[in-house]
């Protein structure tokens, strides 16, 4: 797997084959300021598409969310849960994963602040890859 964080040059190439599949998001919520370090629970503003420039002129790639990880807690101690995009040709529906539950979300709570204050890691899928449903593409792997 290619490393993309080390320069811009490696991400933005004509090579289209050379740009991830998959883009992880990492929401920064901890400040170190203060000691002991402090989380913000404020929410946050994402979108469900992104577009990425790329060295092509005039060429973008589109990225679709497809998950985004939840922290609960403090900086001693929490609990983890995810909410995933279905796998049906809709795209409408989502799910909460917590340990041993999962919770279909309709578009109320899915939007929740609560959700959104919460959230650590957005995971997007390049759009090409997660609309081909054949075996051995991104979209079977998430």
């Amino acid at each position: 797997m290619k490393n993309y964080s080390r320069s811009e040059d490696e991400f933005s190439t004509e090579n289209n084959d050379d740009i991830p599949q998959l883009l992880l998001i990492t929401i920064n919520r901890y400040t170190d300021d203060n000691e002991p370090a402090v989380i913000n629970k404020q929410p946050i503003k994402f979108s469900d598409t992104i577009t990425v420039p790329t060295t092509t002129k005039d060429k973008t790639m589109q990225y679709i969310l497809v998950g985004y990880v939840l922290f609960h807690g403090d900086t001693t101690s929490g609990h983890y849960r995810v909410i995933c995009r279905g796998n049906d040709d809709d795209d409408r529906s989502w799910f909460l994963y917590n340990d041993e539950t999962t919770k279909q979300l309709n578009a109320k709570e899915r939007d929740n602040d609560c959700y959104k204050s919460e959230v650590l890691f957005l995971l997007y899928a390049q759009e090409k890859y997660y609309n081909d449903k054949s075996e051995g593409n991104v979209d079977g792997a998430i």
